[in-house]
């Protein structure tokens, strides 16, 4: 998962605006997987972001508004690429990462990721 320095910069200032950083709801076994998300109605942006992560971008319709493209991906790969984006987050995302960090590891499932 090697990224270009310019393309993590890129990444970090956009989910420091529009992404989210937490931990998924427990599952039957009571783990609990970290979390990136993002969503938002510029297309060609969260397909960017998709690229980089590897992962699905989903496609809401929205009545009267517009539509929402959105990702997310979990797992493993959320903690790789938490700890990689964390040096270039303001306080109050470090904060949110940390949070996400703390969990106990998991099965290593990067959920979210294209199906090849």
């Amino acid at each position: 998962m090697a990224i270009k320095k310019q393309n993590l910069f890129w990444l970090a200032g956009l989910l420091e605006g529009e992404g989210c950083f937490t931990l998924s709801t427990p599952n039957k076994y009571g783990i609990r997987y970290p979390v990136i998300a993002c969503g938002m109605t510029d297309q060609d942006v969260v397909e960017r972001i998709g690229k980089l992560f590897d992962a699905n971008v989903n496609h809401k319709k929205q009545r009267g508004r517009k539509d929402i493209y959105y990702l997310q991906i979990k797992g493993q790969r959320a903690r790789h690429f938490m700890r990689m984006i964390y040096p270039y987050m303001g306080k109050r995302r470090q904060m949110a990462i940390q949070r996400a960090l703390q969990e106990p590891e998991g099965p290593g499932r990067g959920n979210g990721r294209k199906n090849h």
